[in-house]
C-alpha cells in the first residue's frame, strides 16, 4: 500500500501544479479585466468595455479573459443590455448566439420589472444574429406577443433558414397577429411536409381573418390540403362557418369517412344552436 501511495505522489503533485497554474492564469485575467473596467468610471462605459472584451471585433484571442468578462457583464443586469445590443448590431455574427444567451441570462439578475430595451434587443437578435441566435430569440420572444415589430423578422428568418421555419410558425400561432395569415396560408398549401399542419393550426389559433384561408382550403381540389384544413378548422368553428361546413359536405362527401362524420356532427350541432337562437329571438317581445 505504501508503494501505491508513493507512486501516486507524482500524479497528485502534477494535479496541484496544474491547478495552481490555472488559478494564477485566472487571477491574471481578472486583473486585466479589472484594469480595463477601472479606466471607465461610468457604468454604461464599463458594460461596453466588458462586452468588447467578451466578444472582440477581431475574434477571441484570450478565451479566459473573454469568459470572465462575459460572466461579469451578465452581473450588470439591465445595465448590460445596451452594450449587448451594440455587440449584436456591430459585432462579428459568429458571436450572435452567445450574446443572445447572455442577454437572456440578464433576466436572472433583473428583479424589478422588465427593462424597456430588453424586448427590442431580442428583436435585434432576430434581425442581425446568426441562425442559432435567431432560434434563441424566437423562443425568448414567445411571452411578448404584444411586440408586433418582431412579426416580419420572424417570418424572414423562417424563410431564410428552413431549420427555423417550424419555430417561426409556432411563435406566430402564439402571437395571434392575423397579418401572418398570408405567410401561414402559403406554408399550409406548399410548405415542407412537417410544417403544413402546424401552419394550419396556427391559422386556427389566430382566428378572425386568419380563418378565411382555412375556409377556402376546406373546399380545395387537393384532398391532402382539404384534410389539413378541415382538421384545423373544425375545433374552432362557430355558426359563421356553417355555410362552409355544409358546402364541404355537399362537395366532398366521399372524403375519409371518419372526417366527414365529424364535420356532419359539428354542422348539425351548430345548426341546432342557430335554430334555437332564432327561435328565442322570435319569441322575445318586440322592442321599440
Amino acid at each position: 500500500m505504501i508503494r501505491s501511495m508513493l507512486r501516486a505522489v507524482p500524479f497528485v503533485a502534477c494535479v496541484l501544479v496544474a491547478a495552481a497554474a490555472a488559478a494564477s492564469e485566472r487571477e491574471a485575467a481578472l486583473a486585466r479585466m479589472r484594469e480595463a473596467v477601472a479606466a471607465r468610471p461610468a457604468v454604461p462605459d464599463q458594460a461596453t468595455t466588458l462586452a468588447r472584451l467578451a466578444w472582440p471585433d477581431g475574434g477571441v484571442s484570450d478565451p479566459l479573459l473573454a469568459s470572465i468578462a462575459r460572466e461579469e457583464l451578465v452581473r450588470y443586469g439591465d445595465h448590460a443590455i445596451p452594450a449587448l445590443r451594440e455587440r449584436l448590431r456591430s459585432g462579428p455574427p459568429i458571436f450572435g448566439a452567445d450574446i443572445t444567451s447572455a442577454l437572456l441570462e440578464t433576466r436572472l439578475v433583473v428583479t424589478a420589472g422588465r427593462p424597456a430595451d430588453y424586448v427590442p434587443t431580442i428583436d435585434d437578435a432576430l434581425w442581425s444574429g446568426s441562425p442559432e441566435a435567431a432560434r434563441l430569440a424566437m423562443y425568448a420572444m414567445r411571452p411578448y406577443r404584444f411586440y408586433r415589430p418582431s412579426l416580419l423578422p420572424m417570418i424572414d428568418r423562417g424563410l431564410e433558414h428552413p431549420e427555423l421555419l417550424g419555430v417561426a410558425i409556432r411563435n406566430l400561432a402564439q402571437f395571434g397577429d392575423d397579418r401572418a395569415r398570408f405567410f401561414l396560408d402559403e406554408q399550409m398549401r406548399t410548405g415542407p411536409p412537417d410544417c403544413r399542419v402546424p401552419a394550419a393550426n396556427a391559422l386556427a389559433a389566430i382566428g378572425g381573418l386568419a380563418l378565411e384561408p382555412l375556409r377556402q382550403a376546406t373546399l380545395a381540389d387537393a384532398p391532402d390540403l382539404r384534410a389539413i384544413a378541415v382538421d384545423a378548422l373544425l375545433p374552432v368553428t362557430t355558426v359563421s362557418e356553417l355555410a362552409t361546413l355544409f358546402e364541404y359536405l355537399g362537395r366532398h362527401a366521399t372524403d375519409d369517412a371518419a372526417r366527414v362524420a365529424r364535420v356532419q356532427e359539428r354542422a348539425l350541432h351548430l345548426d341546432g344552436l342557430l335554430q334555437a337562437h332564432q327561435a328565442a329571438e322570435a319569441a322575445s317581445p318586440a322592442r321599440d
